[in-house]
């Protein structure tokens, strides 16, 4: 049989590693997939102040509730009383995060939720006599996931409230304490029993099928050298006491809670440190960019999110604050940028999902309806792909494409893709080439770039072979004919852009190296129709055979 391969030219890659092995598929428990090929990344929004409330978040909320000029959940029950507060904690719950608001991220594309929880969710675990949290909370977790799961979505549950607290003079624990409690044996007892409590639960309530993901603690002290007790004793103790749970109620290995831990770039130490088993081991990391080493202009940021290695564990998924002052042009170019950038690794949560500070950068929601993050995240990378972008109609041959790919791997016809992408500073073009001059002058398709990143919806498979070229040609200076032969490939399918350019030479260049070719016409486009069609009826057909898609899939058949 004749061995296929179909080259997609002059596009660009997105690697696909998925979370947190790539062979374990995120299911709910009625086995339906949670994420399909056309995402295949956590797209999500946090949930921020429904369990754990933040009051800079939605001040006037936590007025209404009682609850002015209190620092903390702490201090308002205190205030209020315990009785009072839970009215008004109840009512707060059932109102803050609703059914309607969970059908709305749907209609967004979004994919995974974080709910932030306190400790105090369970209540046995509070001391009666000095710590004072609202009561009731599991009812309404229970419904939020019941609701969350029937939509689909993919939910993480974050330990936001440690005990004792484990970072000082911040709401997001609950309490507004001098200093951080959490780092010692006994109170690490308290939220090993929360973890155990919360895995029995996630694994035997019907609403919770979607939980997938368990965080051990959210946001400890930034300093390695004072959590050290943290990382030596509570994160394998976390991991220990969590599988024994999952254990004890005959949980297959396979279904077993992914756990999660702050990446190292956090600044609380190697969270693998101490860990003798990482099985399905998680790592999260807040950006917050206005503290990072970033020069303060516009294309700093949005070129520092789109080369951000992360190099750091992995798979992580990334929470992100959108913070510096700037305007919409900018931040939509900074949404997209940062969103490339994550997805690199195993995607993105957004804080938070809505807020009543009036500012968009602090609110999912709001940003949307100010129109910084399109309700299409798959459009992103199309709309910033330097070489689709070119096309009148990049949605509708994205569309036609997709379709084509699949068909390949359904048939087990080898995909290969090649963008072109340059090194930093240009080395790679020559100073008398005038593409290259056009290159560099506009400082355009450099590595890292959105612009050179494959809109999703055609993204590679993991595993599928990735060539970056710098030259028109896919064959010049890459190591395309090595891949080749070593797949024992002797028949090409060429798709792709721009057919007076890469298709052109690539084609001429495969022909010259003795390739069988096909070309598919339609999937092969020019921003000059009459160009295209005379290279394909002239040119091209006198080196390769030219079919339509329709064609060659029938051919499939």
């Amino acid at each position: 049989m004749i061995r296929k391969l179909a080259a997609l030219s002059a596009l660009s890659g997105l690697a696909t590693a998925w979370l947190p092995e790539v062979n374990k598929k995120i299911t709910s428990t009625t086995g339906t997939n949670l994420f399909t090929a056309s995402n295949g990344k956590i797209r999500g929004v946090n949930l921020g102040s429904q369990f754990v409330f933040e009051p800079w978040i939605a001040e006037k909320a936590w007025s209404d509730m009682g609850c002015g000029g209190q620092k903390s959940e702490f201090d308002c029950v205190s205030s209020l009383g315990q009785a009072k507060a839970n009215s008004a904690f109840a009512s707060h719950w059932g109102s803050w995060i609703t059914q309607d608001d969970i059908a709305e991220m749907v209609s967004y594309g979004l994919n995974t939720i974080r709910v932030p929880v306190g400790y105090w969710m369970r209540e046995d675990l509070v001391y009666s006599d000095s710590e004072h949290f609202p009561q009731g909370g599991l009812q309404y977790l229970e419904n939020l996931c019941g609701w969350a799961s029937d939509a689909g979505l993919y939910i993480i549950i974050d330990l936001h409230g440690a005990p004792g607290t484990q970072t000082p003079q911040n709401p997001f624990t609950g309490q507004y304490a001098p200093t951080a409690g959490f780092y010692q044996d006994y109170q690490f007892e308290r939220a090993l029993k929360f973890l155990e409590w919360m895995t029995t639960n996630i694994h035997q309530n019907d609403k919770f099928r979607n939980v997938g993901m368990l965080e051990v603690v959210n946001e400890p002290v930034q300093d390695a050298g004072k959590v050290g007790s943290m990382r030596s004793s509570y994160y394998p103790n976390a991991f220990k006491r969590i599988r024994a749970a999952e254990q004890s109620l005959n949980i297959d290995r396979n279904n077993y809670l992914h756990i999660q831990m702050m990446d190292r770039l956090w600044g609380s130490g190697d969270p693998n440190e101490s860990l003798t088993d990482t099985y399905y081991a998680a790592y999260d990391d807040h950006r917050y960019l206005k503290w990072a080493s970033v020069a303060v202009s516009k294309d700093s940021y949005i070129s520092t999110s789109c080369s951000d290695q992360l190099n750091s564990n992995t798979p992580t998924i990334w929470n992100s604050d959108w913070s510096p002052d700037s305007n919409k042009d900018f931040y939509k170019k900074w949404f997209a940028a940062q969103v490339t950038a994550y997805e690199k690794q195993q995607g993105w949560v957004f804080w938070t999902w809505k807020s009543q500070l009036g500012d968009y950068r602090w609110s999912y929601k709001d940003a949307v309806a100010a129109g910084v993050i399109p309700t299409d995240l798959n459009s992103l990378a199309g709309m910033k792909n330097g070489i689709v972008e070119r096309l009148a109609d990049p949605d509708t041959y994205l569309a036609s494409l997709a379709p084509v790919i699949k068909a390949a791997r359904k048939s087990d016809i080898k995909v290969i893709y090649v963008k072109t992408a340059f090194r930093e500073g240009y080395p790679d073009t020559h100073p008398c080439s005038a593409m290259g001059t056009r290159v560099r002058e506009s400082q355009s398709f450099r590595e890292g770039d959105v612009s050179v990143e494959i809109p999703s919806i055609v993204a590679p498979d993991a595993n599928e072979p990735i060539i970056t070229k710098r030259r028109v040609s896919a064959f010049t200076a890459t190591d395309l004919d090595l891949v080749l032969r070593c797949l024992r490939a002797e028949h090409l399918v060429v798709v792709g852009l721009i057919t007076s350019g890469a298709v052109l030479s690539t084609v001429r260049q495969a022909a010259d190296l003795d390739y069988q070719l096909t070309v598919l016409e339609d999937l092969c486009m020019d921003r000059d129709q009459e160009v295209h069609d005379i290279l394909m009826k002239k040119v091209l057909s006198r080196q390769a055979r030219v079919v339509s898609s329709a064609e060659w899939l029938a051919e499939l058949d």
